[in-house]
């Protein structure tokens, strides 16, 4: 920015960001960055009473698990969940879960909960986060990784094609009483 030049409103310079793995210590930062995201992107992120209501309702306990690379609900398989980290603050995550299905040929993976900061998006946090993650899948044996993405959400779409995601199917989510499309993408690794 040229010196004396007025930013505009929340536009702030960004450093060094860092995507690192979390872990159960840090919990209770990783169910807040959840529940704002959720009070941010309702649409994005589903029901926003009934997802604010399951992450308040969850257990320390329950968060830790989760963080140590177990599934939520019991269900087989492990977790992987990164924060975008600038110095101190986070300021993004991703979280993709890699099921066991014994009757799987390949070894699956789906992306799940990708949220950057408004003031910080459009800086490549996003791609960064789902390149750590792509590496992270690979290095598992993971061969294809999924998501979804709620139409509305127009540069999570263009990210996803610029990393190679293909569609795959498309379904409705009702957020209230809207009805809106929601995509199926998946990459083949």
């Amino acid at each position: 920015m040229v010196e004396g030049a007025v930013r505009p409103a929340g536009e702030f310079p960004c450093r060094q960001i860092d995507i690192v793995e979390v872990n159960s210590e840090a919990w209770k930062m990783y169910r807040a960055m959840k529940e704002r995201s959720v009070r941010v992107e309702p649409i994005t992120f589903g029901d926003q009473e009934t997802e604010l209501k399951r992450y308040e309702g969850r257990e320390e306990e329950e968060w830790r698990k989760i963080l140590s690379g177990q599934l939520s609900g019991g269900r087989q398989g492990e977790s992987i969940h990164l924060f975008a980290q600038e110095g101190i603050l986070i300021r993004g995550m991703l979280d993709a879960e890699i099921y066991e299905d014994a009757g799987d040929a390949i070894k699956t993976a789906q992306f799940n909960h990708l949220y950057v900061e408004p003031n910080r998006r459009e800086n490549g946090i996003g791609r960064k986060l789902a390149l750590s993650m792509i590496e992270k899948l690979k290095a598992k044996g993971v061969q294809k990784v999924g998501l979804s993405v709620v139409a509305t959400q127009e540069a999570a779409l263009n990210l996803y094609e610029s990393l190679g995601f293909k569609w795959a199917d498309t379904i409705d989510v009702k957020r209230g009483e809207v009805i809106y499309p929601k995509y199926k993408l998946e990459l083949s690794l």
